[in-house]
């Protein structure tokens, strides 16, 4: 059974690379509303591996990408980055 650190995951996936370590994060999908939203803050560069002291990576994320949100390994939202 995964942990509650894995369940409460976030991951952006785009382009086929998945993104993660936000510094501040919010996730709204609601059964009253027609689209779910996001909102993402992330720093310009991030260890590769997701921890800290490996190799540094430019994390490359355009408006009009095709996106995916993921919680917890689950797709939650799909669409495109607007900014």
């Amino acid at each position: 059974m995964p942990d509650e650190a894995s369940r409460d995951k976030i991951e952006l996936k785009v382009a086929g690379r998945v993104h993660s370590g936000w510094t501040e994060a919010e996730v709204s999908v609601g059964i009253d509303s027609l689209a779910g939203s996001f909102d993402l803050s992330l720093s310009d560069s991030w260890p590769a591996d997701g921890n800290q002291g490996a190799d540094i990576e430019t994390r490359i994320v355009e408006a009009g990408s095709e996106a995916s949100i993921l919680v917890g390994g689950e797709q939650l939202i799909t669409g495109y980055i607007d900014q």
